[in-house]
């Protein structure tokens, strides 16, 4: 899969030399936007894959990238500038996430460990951010509150570890508000 990358990145570098050569103001992005970019870059390479001398190997890699990147990583990166929505979604694609499993194990788990480096969005100084969003329940909205109106006991959680919850099936962002 590495080679993969490699080949992305040559390609998607060929086309900032040609606009190089067009006097035209941009720069080689950073490791940052080629990480939050990637999926759409292999979309991009997928629809145009007959242009292209990929070997099987590399095009089977890049067909399991574009199954993860369609059915669960463009609607979060749509989704990504919508603050409000942040712990929800954070939640909501650990849990897809986890479904995923059954049609790619080892994308799943890659993704997942990846995604559990961001359960900050789950801390207690974001808590109340799902309040604002259109998309959680009243129900949800309401057990929100109602759990920051009380004092918080010394046995809360302030931020969870990576590891802490070993599952995030049938869990509601209400439930990480302590």
């Amino acid at each position: 899969m590495f080679n993969l990358v490699r080949t992305i990145e040559s390609l998607h570098n060929s086309h900032f030399r040609y606009l190089e050569r067009l006097d035209v103001g941009f720069s080689a992005p950073g490791a940052y936007h080629r990480a939050r970019w990637i999926g759409i870059y292999c979309l991009e390479i997928f629809a145009f894959r007959h242009q292209i001398v990929l070997s099987k190997h590399k095009l089977r890699c890049l067909l399991q990238i574009c199954l993860f990147v369609a059915t669960i990583y463009a609607s979060f990166w749509f989704a990504a500038p919508v603050s409000t929505a942040a712990p929800t979604n954070v939640s909501l694609m650990l849990q897809l996430i986890e479904s995923f499993t059954s049609a790619d194990k080892k994308i799943a788990g890659i993704a997942e460990k990846k995604m559990r480096l961001h359960l900050w969005y789950l801390s207690e100084d974001l808590a109340a951010l799902p309040l604002f969003d259109d998309d959680i329940s009243d129900d949800d909205k309401g057990t929100i509150f109602s759990a920051l109106q009380k004092e918080p006991l010394p046995e809360d959680l302030h931020r969870l570890a990576p590891n802490q919850i070993p599952q995030f099936q049938n869990l509601s962002v209400a439930q990480f508000v302590t």
